[in-house]
């Protein structure tokens, strides 16, 4: 009779082949003894399978973006923190002849993005052999490819989407790990590209080998469909706009550029400095403003925080009309941690402001 109640109370929860087999064994034992009445046993039973159903569960969940970022170094307490409260897990895989790609988790600041998704191939395939270059990008000699974009959001045109690869750290060489880092362009996005209503859409058509000539190593269309879900912090410096020198880039040649800075916004995965043309030399249609090469010393913004530690920040790119530069982090910045930025030329600039919205 036990069998049926079973069977009906859990009809609609699923578990591993392992997890029914403990609790069926702990069923036997508790029969054997019989110092159990009937129902309190069921009840017993029926705690002890939500109680693996809950322990199976979270072994499921994992912290995909520490090991991630780990990368660069160890991280510190505060950072691990920032990772595990902010990763939006995911967990969705499908499957095509024999291919697995499984989009896993999510991060984002609320200017620059993080996806990640694993790639896994059948199990007498070795893919860590695609790992032997230092570049991997969306040239690379391995990757999932679309004729199409592989990656769009319906809040506008997603610009400077790049990737890269990483063995996932399992001990088998059949799965990757696929990592999309996304920085929007505000400039066409017609809403907040982080905006929880906003949906991104991956499409991958096919799994390809070389460049530039490919071959198709893995047949199959993968979809998927998932929204950002975020609380945004920042924090602003500067209490007044500074003028700054950089280099301009007109082509291949470089000029001094004097600009003046009107703001700068620091998030958890880097800058944004906005500014303005204080100059007649260049065309800022066509020129761009390299803002990790100061004419003082040529050295990177770095954060300094209030540990003493310090993470650089580095130029990724930016709009020359819209007159703002991006600044990266490689490491995630715990902003309440922040003690200020430090300039090329050593320069000092506090926090003046901290908000989240």
């Amino acid at each position: 009779m036990f069998k049926e109640d079973y069977q009906a109370a859990f009809s609609k929860v699923t578990a591993s082949e392992e997890t029914y087999r403990r609790v069926m064994q702990m069923t036997r034992k508790e029969k054997s003894r019989r110092s159990i009445g009937g129902t309190a046993s069921k009840l017993l039973i029926a705690a002890v399978f939500i109680s693996l159903l809950a322990v199976t569960a979270s072994a499921v969940v994992k912290n995909w973006f520490v090991p991630f970022f780990s990368k660069e170094g160890e991280l510190s307490q505060g950072q691990v923190q920032f990772i595990e409260q902010n990763e939006q897990y995911i967990g969705i895989s499908q499957e095509q002849n024999g291919w697995t790609m499984e989009l896993r988790s999510a991060i984002s600041d609320g200017t620059k993005g993080y996806i990640m998704l694993g790639v896994t191939a059948p199990a007498d395939v070795d893919l860590t052999r695609f790992l032997e270059n230092e570049y991997y990008g969306p040239r690379n000699d391995f990757l999932p490819k679309s004729d199409d974009a592989a990656l769009t959001c319906s809040a506008g045109l997603v610009a400077d989407s790049g990737c890269s690869w990483e063995d996932d750290g399992d001990g088998l060489n059949n799965t990757l790990t696929y990592v999309i880092h996304v920085t929007p362009d505000p400039a066409f996005c017609t809403e907040d590209p982080f905006g929880r209503d906003v949906t991104w859409h991956i499409h991958f058509e096919d799994i390809v080998h070389g460049f530039p000539e490919q071959e198709t190593i893995a047949e199959g269309t993968w979809d998927f469909d998932f929204s950002f879900e975020i609380d945004k912090s920042e924090m602003e410096f500067l209490t007044e706009p500074r003028k700054m020198q950089a280099l301009g880039l007109t082509g291949e040649s470089e000029v001094q550029v004097d600009v003046t800075v009107n703001s700068i916004i620091l998030r958890p995965f880097g800058a944004t400095v906005y500014y303005g043309d204080d100059s007649d030399e260049l065309d800022y249609s066509r020129a761009n403003v390299n803002f990790t090469y100061f004419i003082e010393g040529e050295k990177p913004w770095e954060v300094v925080m209030k540990d003493g530690s310090r993470i650089p920040l580095t130029d990724r790119n930016g709009n020359p009309v819209e007159r703002y530069r991006h600044l990266e982090a490689d490491v995630p910045i715990v902003l309440e941690n922040v003690d200020y930025i430090l300039l090329a030329d050593g320069t000092q600039l506090p926090v003046i402001a901290s908000q989240a919205k």
